[in-house]
């Protein structure tokens, strides 16, 4: 019980514990260095939730916050001080298929855009998993099976009619993988423009009936937050120092600025 309490701690309540064999492993290279460890024999998977209400600006949600990475480093760093016993933790860099993990331990169901809606927070989350050489058995874990057969997504369609471009079936015409893409085409740039996004794309979760809107008690991602994007912003973010704590920094500034002189 000691995962579960320090979990809640850290106001993440939407968890549970399954056996490692269970999962799909989409990165044998990262699962084997695992093993020179310890033989990983459970899994807890775990949802970050990070919906803050805010208008809907040219910044995706999910980046308006610090990175992600950064509080799952931060995360692990507490558990470490907690539990006593060896584990791993990831949020991304997982060496399984994370989504997969998540619907299986019945923490939600895909939806149609292909993102995992989880009763509580919709469609808003991150997932993160801790691996533990230990054998799954605990009552605390009991029901799982009763409530991923409650889980489905209600195939309204309202996702589809949102995405202007097609990109919920044809990633090469998703706006959030084109506005991060280094090298675009004219009509790339014009789609980045229609769009009036310089980051990301939320359309198909903003529409989604099965995001009721309750709010992340995780405060990491309530602070420090940055609600739209400007070229004042992200010069200022570089200057700090702050820029390399963004979910964006992975592809520079000059990506993030282009987007926002094509949306002038």
């Amino acid at each position: 019980m000691k995962i579960a309490e320090f979990l809640k701690s850290e106001n993440i309540f939407e968890f549970a514990l399954l056996p490692y064999s269970s999962l799909k492993i989409t990165d044998l290279r990262r699962n084997e260095r695992m093993k020179e460890r310890f033989e990983v024999k459970s899994a807890v998977v775990f949802l970050m939730p990070y919906y803050v209400e805010e208008e809907k600006t040219n910044l995706s949600r999910y980046a308006r916050s610090r990175d992600y990475h950064l509080y799952i480093k931060e995360l692990s760093a507490r558990a470490e001080k907690v539990l006593d016993c060896d584990f791993f933790c990831f949020a991304d860099t997982s060496p399984v298929d994370e989504v997969g993990a998540a619907i299986l331990s019945g923490l939600g169901c895909v939806g149609v855009n292909g993102l995992i809606i989880n009763r509580r927070y919709g469609s808003y989350v991150f997932i993160g998993e801790f691996f533990f050489p230990f054998d799954v058995d605990h009552p605390f874990f009991e029901g799982i099976e009763k409530r991923r057969a409650g889980e489905r997504c209600i195939s309204c369609g309202a996702c589809v009619k949102a995405c202007k471009t097609g990109g919920i079936f044809n990633r090469e015409l998703c706006v959030s993988c084109i506005n991060q893409k280094k090298k675009i085409t004219d009509a790339e740039a014009e789609i980045i423009k229609a769009s009036g996004l310089a980051w990301g794309c939320d359309e198909c979760q903003e529409i989604c009936p099965m995001n009721h809107g309750e709010e992340t008690p995780i405060e990491f991602f309530r602070n420090n937050r940055i609600l739209s994007l400007d070229r004042e912003t992200v010069e200022g973010l570089v200057e700090s120092g702050e820029f390399q704590a963004r979910a964006f920094a992975w592809r520079g500034e000059g990506v993030l600025l282009r987007n926002i002189d094509i949306l002038k």
